[in-house]
């Protein structure tokens, strides 16, 4: 960003008036905050304003960086390891229930096997048992996927700001290695000539690595495997299981894309990794032996219809069933309307579980089909 210019100080400024002319004269500060002018930027991005968004992220971004090293007084890369910490701390509650629910899910491994073995054919059948399962030990299976979704918009606002600002080129750890933090660390040049790898002509093939051996970038795909093999539950099918073969895969193809991003970058997901395991560490680990501690009926208990006394599963309440709930005739109707809807909006009357009931009934319908 051009903006980025009027931060410089020391040997390193730039004149007031030379920024200026960059952004009002010349209105610089487009190159970077525009919309892709194509059907992706047209009718995605543009209606739903996430260029939008990712600039305001990406500013952020800028901001806390900037303010960190101008008022701490620290190098950048320091500041960037910060910033994982201070992500990484405000997400703890979210991070440390994900990693409850796995360990979870890891010790429900062997009862997993038993259902397997006893509907070996029936997959319906299965996976109502596997859900009633995870009901009655309060597991959510998708509370696994939030960490990704919530670090997405830091993880591309850091990518955006280390593309853009002039700081990060100007900063590095010594001209040996990581001389640019906006560029991958080469570590060591193994030349040019290397056919597929570090020939020009190959530039732009996946093959390409460059002429350069860069050592983050390995070093932080390799903390993500095997911290993904930690957290990750154990298969209950083949279809998990391929899934899970899958995403290893897909992370070592990441890991060849992710060779030629940012040194900067590669710091973030290096910095979270090593908080990941050190939270995974000091997780609460249960004796062998012990009963198993008393849970809260999560989300997918309350989704579930309710077990009747004698251990079945009871009729499943639809959308008609619940929202027109029939009410006795009388006076003070509509009081008692009122009355629900003002002091009683968190039970199965309130318009959030009728809506709950409806999808439920959707699907429902759906998978008669």
């Amino acid at each position: 960003k051009t903006m980025l210019l009027s931060q410089m100080g020391g040997v390193e400024a730039v004149r007031p008036e030379l920024v200026n002319h960059y952004l009002y004269d010349l209105n610089l500060d487009t190159l970077t905050d525009y919309q892709s002018n194509n059907w992706f930027g047209n009718y995605i991005t543009g209606p739903l304003r996430i260029s939008y968004l990712l600039i305001q992220i990406t500013n952020i971004m800028h901001t806390v960086l900037w303010g960190l090293h101008y008022y701490v007084g620290i190098p950048y890369i320091v500041c960037i390891m910060i910033l994982t910490l201070m992500v990484r701390g405000v997400m703890f509650p979210v991070s440390r229930k994900q990693a409850m629910t796995s360990l979870r899910m890891q010790e429900l491994a062997p009862e997993l096997k038993k259902l397997k073995e006893k509907f070996p054919d029936d997959k319906q059948a299965m996976g109502a048992a596997q859900m009633e399962l995870y009901r009655k030990h309060g597991i959510n299976p998708l509370g696994t996927c939030w960490m990704l979704l919530l670090q997405m918009p830091i993880f591309m606002g850091l990518y955006y700001s280390l593309q853009e600002s002039i700081h990060f080129r100007l900063a590095g750890v010594s001209s040996y290695w990581m001389p640019n933090l906006a560029a991958p660390d080469m570590l060591l040049y193994w030349s040019n000539t290397i056919p597929f790898i570090s020939q020009p002509d190959w530039y732009g093939w996946p093959c390409y690595l460059g002429p350069f051996l860069n050592v983050l970038p390995i070093l932080a795909v390799s903390l993500m495997l095997v911290q993904q093999k930690w957290t990750m539950p154990p298969p209950t099918d083949e279809q998990q299981e391929q899934q899970q073969k899958m995403m290893k895969y897909m992370m070592i193809f990441m890991g060849v894309m992710f060779y030629k991003v940012a040194s900067g970058l590669c710091i973030y997901f290096i910095a979270s990794s090593i908080w990941g395991f050190v939270e995974r560490r000091m997780l609460p680990k249960r004796k062998p032996g012990a009963p198993p501690p008393e849970v809260k009926p999560g989300m997918l208990a309350r989704l579930l219809p309710p077990k009747s006394p004698n251990g079945t599963t009871g009729p499943k309440e639809t959308f008609s069933s619940r929202f027109f709930q029939e009410e006795p005739r009388g006076k003070g109707k509509r009081g008692k309307r009122r009355q629900d809807k003002a002091g009683k909006a968190g039970d199965d009357g309130s318009m959030w579980q009728r809506l709950r009931a409806w999808w439920e009934d959707v699907l429902e319908q759906a998978q008669k089909k």
